[in-house]
């Protein structure tokens, strides 16, 4: 396998792209798919080198974007001759002389927590964020609490108002934004942008009544109630958090809920 391969990968992962490395790890002697031999897929269905080419490599490509799309690295077993119906088989009464397994290796960047203000609740958010997987961004507009030495573990500090910041980001369906600012203004002029955002997670801090307060300015601009709904306000699951730690784990408990598509309930009540 080439350098130019693994530069390939190392520049994909840099930025942060989404692609599956599929492997030969078993083949009939004699066939022209080699044990060993890789090729890169992407989401599209694009590829970067070959398995073996032909209607093979098609169906491997087939069944990598599937992966891909469910997130899951997993080995497959493929049929090699050309003229059998396309998809992978998961039968092991298949000879293995008529079929290859192939290792489908998925990467994808990590989801992106974003949090909008840098007081003290945000210190153990962006800590514990950090422990969870997350790549963590953490935005304010006061120079002297956006600073990389208070927020050693963030993956990127930007001094800025929320508004800007979001301006110039990529929100995504890996986005989960969480919102933690001084200032109901700022929380409002973040909402305009997060709330039609595809972000699955908008988080605010603060009490009901602040938040019904932000809501009806927001109603009044014209902002419809279907997306007002998508705000978890006030943040976090009722676990009587008091300390700023425990906070944390409440509003990172919730994030995870939603990431996971679960309830939140106790595993002992389900």
């Amino acid at each position: 396998m080439s350098v130019n391969f693994y530069s390939t990968i190392l520049k994909l992962l840099e930025d942060r792209s989404k692609f599956a490395v599929a492997t030969v790890v078993r083949s009939p002697g004699g066939s022209r798919v080699r044990i060993g031999a890789k090729m890169l897929i992407f989401p599209d269905g694009s590829i970067k080198n070959t398995v073996g080419g032909g209607a093979f490599e098609a169906r491997v490509v087939e069944v990598a974007r599937e992966i891909l799309e469910k997130g899951t690295s997993r080995v497959v077993t493929c049929e090699l001759d050309p003229g059998a119906a396309p998809g992978s088989i998961d039968i092991a009464a298949v000879s293995t002389e008529k079929t290859a397994d192939i290792f489908i290796e998925v990467f994808e960047p990590p989801p992106t927590l974003l949090v909008l203000g840098a007081g003290h609740i945000a210190l153990p958010v962006v800590k514990m964020g950090k422990d969870l997987g997350f790549r963590v961004v953490v935005v304010d507009s006061r120079p002297k609490f956006a600073t990389q030495e208070r927020f050693p573990q963030a993956d990127q500090v930007v001094l800025s108002e929320p508004e800007e910041a979001l301006k110039a980001m990529e929100l995504t369906p890996s986005t989960y934004a969480v919102i933690l600012t001084h200032d109901y203004r700022l929380d409002q002029a973040a909402l305009r942008l997060l709330l039609p955002s595809p972000v699955p997670y908008i988080g605010l801090l603060g009490s009901r009544r602040k938040a019904k307060v932000i809501f009806d300015n927001l109603r009044q601009e014209g902002v419809q109630e279907e997306l007002l709904s998508r705000v978890y306000a006030p943040i976090g699951l009722d676990i009587g958090a008091q300390t700023p730690e425990e906070i944390a784990v409440s509003i990172l408990a919730e994030v995870l809920s939603v990431k996971y598509g679960r309830s939140a309930y106790p595993l002992s009540r389900t």
